[in-house]
């Protein structure tokens, strides 16, 4: 995290002359640096530590609410609203994406649905019947070569047994603006299928 000396001084974490030493120092050397980093409040470190935590997970269950979070149960593997398992996923993109979805398309999106490809043992992120499949990709899962190669084997199943996968990104999900056009996007494929079945 970096912040402002000035900030850092409003905050408590370092003395006021020590801010002022960082601020006025034209080098801003290690002698300098360590001593304000050794003189750091540990207790205030940690409260807003908390307090950052606290933060984002009341700015997602903001979003969460606003689509759908109070639903009786998801789909695929049975996740109770309010149960442990619900709740340890409220927080990630790939539910945040779920739940912006049911409040879209409600009654229609499952999550995590399994056998839809015969013989394999993976599931959808986010599937919308008849042929929608949602995937969301993040870097820290394809960052090697044969975890990407597996996803796009998978992608290809996918697309010779007739779904449809689009694809998502965390940062897509996270802000708003990118949210709703994504999930304008994916109702748009749900669409063409309903034309098309």
């Amino acid at each position: 995290m970096r912040i402002s000396p000035d900030e850092a001084v409003r905050l408590g974490l370092i003395d006021p002359s020590d801010g002022k030493t960082i601020s006025t120092t034209s080098r801003r050397g290690q002698p300098v640096l360590s001593k304000a980093v050794a003189s750091l409040n540990q207790a205030k470190l940690q409260a807003l530590s908390e307090g950052a935590r606290e933060s984002k997970a009341h700015q997602a269950n903001a979003i969460m609410d606003e689509a759908g979070k109070d639903r009786a149960r998801t789909a695929g593997r049975g996740l109770a609203a309010g149960s442990k398992g619900y709740v340890e996923q409220e927080t990630s993109p790939q539910k945040i994406l779920f739940d912006a979805l049911c409040a879209r398309l409600p009654g229609r999106v499952q999550w995590e649905a399994v056998d839809l490809v015969p013989g394999r043992e993976f599931s959808a992120d986010i599937f919308i019947p008849p042929y929608v499949v949602v995937e969301m990709d993040g870097f820290a899962f394809h960052r090697s070569k044969k975890a990407f190669q597996s996803d796009r084997d998978r992608q290809n199943l996918f697309v010779s047994l007739g779904y449809r996968p689009i694809r998502a990104y965390t940062k897509q999900v996270l802000d708003a603006t990118r949210l709703t056009e994504l999930v304008n996007l994916i109702e748009r494929a749900v669409l063409l299928d309903k034309d098309h079945v």
